[in-house]
């Protein structure tokens, strides 16, 4: 039970039974002028020689006497701003594979970009390429990514035997096998494997060619230190976009 005390001097007992019902009872000394019921979430009215009251629902009673200024209601409370949802950020994911020289490419697709981590079988960092810098050259092998429309595939290109070229996937599968006529292979030719007349352009291969100057650029440490050990590791442009 909770006491008010009203603009004219009387008093409301204010009663609450339930979740949300209110009862007020005004009194002017010992004397019950009235009863006042809020339920449902509706507001009570009552008033006795000019003096008002209002139960309201959640249990505050407001009053004024005829000929003062009705107390203005509070304010209302703000509706609190909706959060809008934040863009789904693309997490990086990658994939190893042994590439055909032995050595390990990382295949890494994230919010820069793809890209391919080159590296030894125990660990060593070769170097990277993407399509900023799409390719490089290792020992004689060429390491490329292509973009083929939408898609972005990375070639493994041997020019020790001839140019046969592995085409990859960014799931790390390999897409397309391409054996250059007369180069050495093993056993008979398997499945989805192609054959290209010796100096022929292998798909994703395009502009690696014998025209094609090597041009060795700065690199980190793990690069540096590859070309120490007589691995030289370079990234390619294409000759014709030297001569432009």
């Amino acid at each position: 039970m909770t006491t008010v005390k009203l603009a004219d001097g009387s008093i409301a007992k204010i009663y609450k039974f339930g979740n949300d019902r209110f009862e007020a009872e005004i009194l002017a000394g010992s004397m019950k002028l009235d009863t006042l019921v809020s339920k449902g979430g509706n507001p009570a009215y009552g008033q006795h020689n000019g003096l008002h009251v209002v139960l309201r629902p959640n249990g505050t009673v407001t009053s004024w006497v005829e000929g003062e200024q009705k107390p203005k209601p509070g304010p209302k409370p703000k509706p609190k701003p909706v959060e809008k949802p934040k863009p789904a950020v693309k997490k990086e994911s990658s994939v190893r594979i042994t590439m055909p020289d032995g050595r390990i490419a990382k295949l890494i697709d994230g919010p820069k970009g793809k890209r391919v981590e080159i590296s030894m079988p125990n660990g060593h960092l070769l170097g990277t390429v993407d399509l900023k810098h799409p390719s490089g050259q290792n020992d004689g092998w060429t390491y490329r990514i292509v973009q083929d429309g939408k898609r972005v595939k990375f070639v493994v290109i041997d020019g020790k035997s001839g140019g046969s070229s592995w085409v990859y996937g960014f799931d790390g599968k390999l897409i397309e096998k391409y054996v250059v006529e007369g180069a050495p292979r093993a056993g008979a030719k398997k499945a989805g494997e192609r054959v290209v007349p010796k100096g022929g352009v292998k798909a994703g291969a395009e502009g690696v060619s014998t025209g094609d100057t090597p041009m060795v650029v700065a690199a980190g440490g793990g690069m540096a230190a590859a070309g120490a050990a007589g691995l030289g590791f370079a990234l390619l442009k294409r000759g014709r976009a030297d001569r432009s």
